[in-house]
């Protein structure tokens, strides 16, 4: 047994870097933006169902681990995010730039019951 000891190394090793090469998630949304427009991603990487509110109008929910694009011209929205089956929310003021995706990236906040959101543009 012990021969295939450095050989379980080798393959472990390699499957590792493999792992470190393919990286983290980097957007890479497939979305087409309208022209003169630009889009609000909300990207899911929880295990809740999000009900998304845009200026006060239920638009539809994003799946756990999950995304959806909701093209808008360019302004300032309100979004709301509400757990679907819990008392976690999220609220906020969301630039939309033409052009541009404004994604906002869920994750649960174990601390609190606010989503955890990060913003960037893309």
């Amino acid at each position: 047994m012990k021969l295939f000891r450095p050989w379980g190394r080798w393959v472990g090793g390699m499957l590792l870097s493999a792992l470190m090469m393919t990286g983290c998630e980097d957007g890479g949304f497939k979305h087409d933006l309208p022209p003169g427009q630009g889009s609000i991603i909300v990207d899911n990487h929880s295990l809740d169902v999000i009900h998304v509110y845009i200026d006060g109008y239920y638009t539809n929910d994003v799946g756990d681990y999950d995304y959806e694009a909701y093209d808008r011209v360019p302004d300032v929205y309100r979004v709301v995010l509400d757990q679907k089956s819990g008392n976690r929310s999220y609220s906020h003021d969301v630039d939309v730039i033409e052009g541009k995706l404004t994604v906002l990236e869920v994750r649960i906040n174990e601390l609190s019951w606010e989503y955890d959101v990060r913003v960037d543009y893309e």
